[in-house]
């Protein structure tokens, strides 16, 4: 690469060092919390909106005799969801759902690059500061992605809500069993708002990790970093995990556990190598492409190779 002043001045300090092994490259743990929170929240007063408007309604819309009135339930029932619709909305409007996404953004920035600065520091004995002209559209996109992640639960919760009353009418169930039907949270048995509550915690791990991931990237790409150890956090929820144990064999079905310790490319993300570099051969088709948090669930992170730095 063209070395910058930055990787210049590196070079002169840090050749005169033994490079550190990495510290261990955290995750945003705490804004996946606090995203996850904010998401369950807003699920949690639609919930509360149903119950005060629409469980009470059930028995008007089956009838006072619990026989379906034909000429005017399913126009009833289009009345009262525009009304949920409505109040539904009011409650975590999209201007609210913005601001809270950039916060989100910020904080998984502000994470990640203290994260980088004590990498850097403790290999180099030097922060690396770049400029980072990439960063903002990648925040931006992060925030407009998950705006419509945040409106696909939210319709999600109107379009069950509307299905379960209406089939419990169509099927003659009581008020009562429609309700459970709508509210339930067992292991055997899932209503509208657990499953979109499940959905929503998804949504809060999977694109801070996908955030964290692309913007760990970024900041090794700016510093001249060009290779990376790819890292599993090494516990029973990795995919493909035997008994929580992280063999290193060859890779052979390209789960995430297997990914653990091999050598990659920034500049090319179909290949990895199992002997540091010796030889690069080609990932396994689900892998291609793949950089650590990217993929759904993922939770590995880039342990970078600052030795490429001084060649």
């Amino acid at each position: 690469m063209n070395k910058s002043p930055i990787a210049r001045a590196l070079l002169i300090r840090a050749s005169k060092r033994k490079l550190s092994k990495p510290p261990r490259w955290t995750t945003p743990k705490p804004v996946e919390v606090y995203y996850r929170k904010m998401l369950l929240a807003y699920v949690n007063k639609l919930r509360e909106l149903a119950q005060k408007l629409i469980i009470p309604h059930l028995p008007r819309l089956l009838g006072s005799a619990g026989t379906i009135k034909m000429d005017s339930w399913s126009a009833d029932l289009d009345t009262l969801m525009q009304e949920f619709q409505d109040q539904g909305d009011d409650i975590f409007p999209t201007h609210s759902q913005l601001t809270m996404l950039a916060n989100i953004a910020t904080r998984t920035n502000d994470f990640n690059k203290e994260q980088w600065y004590k990498i850097c520091k403790a290999v180099l004995g030097v922060d690396i500061y770049s400029h980072e002209p990439q960063l903002i559209a990648r925040m931006e996109a992060f925030v407009h992605d998950n705006a419509t992640l945040i409106k696909d639960c939210t319709q999600d919760v109107y379009s069950g809500v509307r299905l379960v009353v209406s089939n419990g009418i169509l099927q003659g169930q009581r008020a009562s069993s429609i309700a459970d039907d709508l509210m339930s949270d067992t292991d055997l048995t899932r209503g509208v708002f657990a499953k979109v509550e499940t959905r929503a915690a998804f949504i809060a791990r999977d694109q801070v990790s996908k955030l964290n991931g692309d913007i760990a990237s970024m900041r090794q790409q700016n510093a001249g970093v060009d290779e990376y150890y790819w890292r599993s956090v090494e516990d029973e929820r990795v995919v493909g995990t035997p008994g929580g144990r992280f063999p290193n064999p060859s890779i052979g079905h390209g789960d995430h556990y297997k990914m653990d310790g091999t050598l990659c490319k920034w500049g090319n993300n179909n290949v990895y190598s199992i002997d540091d570099g010796k030889a690069w051969i080609k990932r396994p088709e689900n892998m291609k492409g793949a950089i650590p948090g990217s993929q759904y669930n993922c939770r590995c992170y880039a342990d970078p190779v600052f030795g490429t730095l001084f060649k």
